[in-house]
């Protein structure tokens, strides 16, 4: 992979947090769980940033060793996994926890 497209990837992460933290700005949690559009974006954006943590080579990855790589990769394997499949109300409380460690 190209220093280029490792560029894009981590632009595409710092893009997608930005978005997250836009849509959740002034939200308390409980506005936060009861608003199934914002839910949605957040966790669309979870995956994005997932996905691009996923396709970075792994070399970039070792030479970061401070990021949780493995446990984003994870976060956006939860979100299309587990909780796209859930009621509205558990995903917004499971995004709501991610997004608070983000």
């Amino acid at each position: 992979m190209s220093s280029h497209d490792v560029d894009r990837r981590l632009s595409d992460i710092l893009d997608a947090a930005s978005s997250i933290q836009q849509y959740t700005a002034n939200l308390s949690e409980l506005q936060f769980i009861s608003g199934q559009q914002v839910v949605d974006a957040v966790n669309y954006n979870l995956i994005k940033i997932g996905e691009a943590v996923a396709n970075l080579p792994e070399d970039f990855k070792e030479a970061n060793p401070d990021i949780p790589w493995q446990a984003i990769k994870r976060t956006r394997n939860f979100i299309t996994i587990v909780i796209l499949w859930w009621t509205p109300a558990s995903s917004g409380q499971q995004s709501g926890l991610i997004c608070r460690n983000l």
